[in-house]
């Protein structure tokens, strides 16, 4: 055998040993070795959010009948009770306008003026759309003769059209200040658009008196 033979012979085993490694790689590339499953996958990471969500969920709802139960304790006259209701909401949701709103209705029913306000500051700066909480601080602002107040109506008013209970309000503060025409204005737009009988009543019987004098 010479060496051409020999040299021959290596090159069709180099061949035969590239034909089987190409066929190793196509069969590897194929059929990808999986990853062996842990105990702890990244595939289980995203729970912790959605626990947060659910935990949000279910603290909302509960901030909610903490505001009910609050609800429903100052129709019984139960005031303190009812705020410590609202302060169990606020701390169960510290973004909820609403209970701040509701809290500071009852610290003024209370006599705690200042107290209301700073509840009623809160609420507007979690919601500066929220037009419950600016006419409620334009009613501690008249209770304390303060005529702030009629600044707290007109962004009342502003937010609600028909909010008949802010013009009602802005029409007596217009009055104590001596300003009739702007307090009868306000008077015949709270009868023209009031749905509450009792309020429309007394707005006319304000506004007779003012007109006879």
């Amino acid at each position: 055998m010479d060496i051409s033979e020999i040299n021959r012979r290596y090159i069709l085993f180099a061949i035969l040993i590239l034909i089987l490694l190409l066929v190793v790689l196509v069969f590897c590339c194929q059929n990808p070795t999986k990853p062996v499953k842990h105990t702890s996958t990244p595939a289980q990471e995203p729970e912790p959010a959605i626990e947060l969500k659910q935990t949000q969920i279910i603290t909302t709802e509960t901030a909610v009948e903490h505001n009910n139960q609050g609800f429903a304790l100052g129709k019984e006259g139960r005031y303190d009770e009812a705020i410590i209701e609202f302060s169990k909401a606020i701390e169960l949701n510290p973004k909820g306008a609403e209970a701040y709103n509701y809290r500071g209705a009852f610290y003024v029913i209370e006599g705690e003026f200042d107290t209301a306000i700073a509840d009623f500051d809160k609420a507007i700066e979690l919601n500066p759309n929220y037009a419950e909480a600016y006419y409620n601080r334009g009613l501690v602002y008249s209770k304390k003769g303060e005529f702030a107040a009629i600044s707290e109506y007109d962004k009342a008013i502003q937010l609600n059209p028909n909010y008949d209970k802010a013009y009602y309000n802005r029409g007596i503060a217009y009055m104590l200040l001596g300003k009739k025409t702007q307090a009868m204005a306000d008077l015949e737009k709270c009868i023209d658009i009031s749905q509450n009988p009792l309020l429309t009543q007394i707005a006319k019987q304000v506004l007779e008196e003012l007109q006879g004098n």
